[in-house]
């Protein structure tokens, strides 16, 4: 496994593209390509790619938003790579590479909170803030 900061180049843009759709609600190519282009490219955030030998197989978007707290904006891992390690060792790549000294959060659905809760984040239901759809923010101390 390689974890790879996104250089902002077009080499991977299709493949990012159809693993950020994964991880946004109601994804259209203009509104992932202006994820791409707005977030991580101009805002100052971070895209990383979870390679397995030459396959791209996730990414995982963050930010720093001050210096004792990161938020992971996004964070997808190819269906037939989940439930793997890949998205276990993302977030090691974060906590130990990326902002070894400062509290992680993430905001995030139902499908996904297990993962967040099993790696020791603290789960808090944030109730249904869009229609039919509760979102929990997770958070792990440093």
């Amino acid at each position: 496994m390689a974890i790879v900061l996104w250089p902002g180049d077009i080499s991977y843009v299709d493949r990012i593209q159809s693993l950020l759709a994964a991880a946004v609600g109601n994804p259209s190519e203009q509104s992932v390509m202006a994820l791409l282009n707005g977030t991580y490219r101009e805002s100052g955030a971070r895209l990383d790619m979870i390679f397995d030998g030459p396959e791209l197989v996730g990414v995982v978007g963050s930010l720093r938003i001050h210096p004792g707290l990161a938020e992971i904006l996004h964070m997808a891992v190819d269906a037939p790579y989940r439930g793997k390690g890949w998205g276990r060792m993302a977030i090691q790549h974060l906590r130990t590479d990326v902002y070894p000294d400062v509290w992680l959060m993430a905001e995030t659905d139902r499908d996904a909170v297990g993962f967040y809760a099993q790696l020791g984040f603290h789960v808090t239901s944030l109730g249904e803030k869009y229609p039919g759809r509760e979102r929990f923010q997770c958070v792990l101390k440093p």
